[in-house]
């Protein structure tokens, strides 16, 4: 999602909104909402994200995609040379 945001200028790369709930997400993911707030809670106390209050704050960005074994290049997003992240352009295939 942040590097989604990112691309259009929604996410300064390490925080954006995030307009749902916990109920919602776990309603689109099709888990429970009980597993998606362990999950949560679990990433928290790791120190690489917390979402409050329909906000998210990513604080170890690189540890963060490990985790959840996130790879950008199929999202097609060029990426800028210059920032922590994809570029406002989407690359051709």
């Amino acid at each position: 999602m942040n590097a989604r945001l990112q691309a259009v200028g929604l996410s300064d790369g390490h925080s954006f909104a995030l307009g749902i709930t916990q109920y919602d997400l776990s309603e689109a993911c099709g888990l429970t909402s009980i597993h998606v707030n362990r999950v949560l809670k679990q990433l928290r106390e790791e120190g690489l994200c917390t979402l409050r209050s329909q906000y998210c704050e990513i604080h170890d960005q690189p540890a963060l995609a490990k985790r959840g074994q996130f790879r950008p290049d199929y999202l097609y997003l060029a990426l800028d040379e210059t920032a922590d992240g994809p570029s406002e352009t989407a690359a051709t295939a």
